[in-house]
């Protein structure tokens, strides 16, 4: 197998899984907002390791795109520009959608600091996941840098489920929600990080980094747990330290699995759904918008009928609009890149 050949179907491969990860959140907030189906009952639940996928797929490209331009270009600035204009613009526009939809203050959904305040993560609606993943691009960098040095990936999982156990226990007392706050133990930044982490050092084969995040959130995870909140062992509300590690590992075996079965004649056919996974930002972030739609117009079906009606709605509308949500936001951004790197050189 040539270089080339691998390269491509590397891609290939984290595009399929994107596409399920996609369609495995659309399946559990179709399920939500369906009648009951015919023949899952419950299981459309498991869609929502959607993210979870999400978030290790992240960390594995990101690690390839910046290894690679760190080599060539060594410029942190590009890699900035880039990852902002790859997200914030989209954000942005939704912000301003749910602040006349729902009046949720504008500048409260965007602010830096939004994504750990457990009161505005969530204000554009999914809004949780696309904060993690812009605090995982903020801080890769630095993780980057001291990847290798086994000193600094055992303090930092300590730092961070330091914080996701502080966040458990109340001990920032932001807000008095009960609600909110339990979703928040589950889906806050420091709990989900060791997703990242298992996607960056899958493909770093920097298996004592990945060890080491896996088993420090697992067991003090389970102890804090199961001698603080015993009577909860089994959610993920105060404290799911425990569950990321075990569900960011069932993710990679999943991809795994995509790569190696797509080398088989009989599981080609999957790399078409490579077009799809390549649009899921803007998929993602529209998909609550649809389900709104449907509900207001009270069109319900059986969870299997609605699942093929609303599928087929959100991938038709991504590949109308996606040139406007996510193309010409990254054609400036590149543009921009071009022109400072131009001026470097004078």
């Amino acid at each position: 197998m040539s270089g080339i050949e691998f390269k491509s179907q590397r891609l290939d491969f984290f595009d399929i899984a994107r596409f399920f990860a996609i369609f495995g959140v659309i399946v559990v907030h179709v399920g939500q907002n369906s009648l009951p189906s015919l023949f899952f009952g419950d299981l459309y639940n498991f869609g929502r390791f959607g993210v979870q996928l999400f978030f290790i797929i992240s960390g594995a490209t990101v690690y390839l795109t910046y290894n690679k331009a760190i080599k060539t270009s060594n410029n942190l600035l590009i890699f900035y520009i880039k990852r902002f204009f790859r997200i914030i613009p989209l954000f942005v526009i939704m912000a301003i959608i749910y602040f006349y939809l729902d009046d949720k203050p504008f500048f409260n959904s965007i602010l830096p600091w939004s994504g750990i305040n457990p009161s505005a993560y969530n204000n554009i609606e999914g809004g949780w996941s696309i904060w993690n993943e812009m605090y995982f691009y903020l801080i890769f960098p630095l993780y980057y840098k001291f990847r290798t040095s086994k000193i600094f990936n055992i303090i930092l999982p300590l730092l961070f489920v330091s914080i996701s156990i502080l966040i458990n226990f109340r001990f920032f007392g932001i807000i008095n929600d009960s609600e909110i706050l339990l979703d928040f133990d589950y889906l806050n930044f420091f709990t989900q990080f060791v997703c990242f982490v298992v996607g960056v050092e899958f493909l770093g084969k920097n298996y004592f980094n990945l060890a080491s995040y896996v088993i420090t959130y697992f067991f003090i995870g389970f102890i804090i747990k199961y001698f603080f909140f015993n009577d909860m062992l089994l959610v993920a509300d105060y404290g799911a330290l425990y569950w990321t590690p075990l569900i960011a590992l069932t993710c990679l075996g999943f991809i795994i699995s995509i790569k190696l079965i797509i080398n088989y004649p009989l599981f080609r056919n999957l790399k078409y759904l490579s077009f799809l996974g390549q649009k899921t930002y803007t998929t993602y972030m529209i998909h609550f918008l649809i389900i709104r739609l449907l509900n207001n117009f009270n069109i319900q079906y059986v969870f299997e009928i609605q699942l093929i009606i609303v599928t087929i709605l959100y991938f038709l509308i991504t590949i109308l609009i996606e040139k406007y949500t996510e193309q010409i936001w990254s054609s400036i951004g590149y543009k921009i890149i071009v022109k400072y790197k131009l001026k470097s050189k004078t």
